[in-house]
């Protein structure tokens, strides 16, 4: 809409440029969703860096069983590695998940205190062949279902 007010006579190029960009987000969720079929419900537990993925899960049908700071660059409370391993081993989590750019460590812990692998999502930050949010949304769904036991989609 601001760029309508400001250049009123491409509107119609924006708003074309907007209703096909909005149409790949929609249909962007059911190809997510098949993606996702294939990860047996007990396996769709996500363990995170940062408090960044509960909408994500709410839409996909997965939980959130813990991340180690609600806000990026915080350090982690003190037990707190301790307590996701053990959710970890409690709930038979098999991955857990970093996010590209920011700090590993706290993930790598916990991977190393229970055998699975640690994993990476997008969320705030992108880069490397992620540029776009469509782009991160299909990066993430693949590693989360390379990652949490899914079947690969071509």
């Amino acid at each position: 809409d601001t760029l309508d007010i400001y250049d009123g006579v491409n509107r119609q190029f924006y708003d074309a440029n907007y209703a096909a960009y909005r149409q790949q987000v929609i249909d962007l969720a059911p190809e997510i969703l098949g993606q996702f079929a294939s990860i047996p419900e007990a396996r769709r537990k996500l363990i995170t860096y940062h408090d960044s993925f509960a909408h994500f899960a709410r839409r996909f049908e997965f939980e959130v069983s813990g991340f180690v700071v609600a806000v990026p660059g915080d350090q982690p409370a003190a037990g707190e590695i301790d307590r996701l391993a053990q959710v970890v081993r409690d709930q038979g989590i098999p991955a857990v998940f970093a996010e590209y750019g920011y700090d590993s460590a706290p993930m790598q812990e916990i991977a190393s205190k229970t055998g699975v692998p640690v994993c990476t999502l997008y969320s705030d930050v992108l880069g490397g062949e992620v540029d776009t949010y469509i782009e991160m949304m299909r990066a993430n769904a693949a590693e989360i279902v390379r990652c949490l036991g899914g079947a690969a989609t071509p």
